[in-house]
């Protein structure tokens, strides 16, 4: 689950573009891509990796508990003004679905 680092500036496009190939070089099944950046992401992978483009958390909560089965591993990142920490906490059954 990627969404948006938002400290970047002029790099934005390119880094989230870079963090998809390595998600896809790294061998990441699936990327649930979040927010604005998503598209960038999603071009990133290539191709290599199933994506899924979402809006916002809720839309990356909703994803994931649609994708996410008995012991896959699951990366969330982003900046934390993007909200994804309640994903990881729902995923990782720290808390329920708000």
């Amino acid at each position: 689950v990627l969404g948006e680092m938002l400290e970047l500036g002029q790099h934005t496009a390119a880094e989230h573009t870079a963090l998809g190939a390595l998600a896809a070089e790294l061998g990441i099944d699936v990327v649930v891509a979040v927010g604005p950046v998503s598209g960038a992401i999603a071009s990133g992978t290539a191709g290599r990796a199933t994506v899924v483009e979402v809006a916002d958390a809720d839309g990356a909560l909703a994803a994931a508990g649609e994708l996410v089965g008995s012991g896959d591993a699951v990366l969330v990142k982003a900046s934390r003004a993007v909200g994804l920490e309640r994903v990881a906490e729902v995923l990782s059954g720290g808390t329920t679905n708000r």
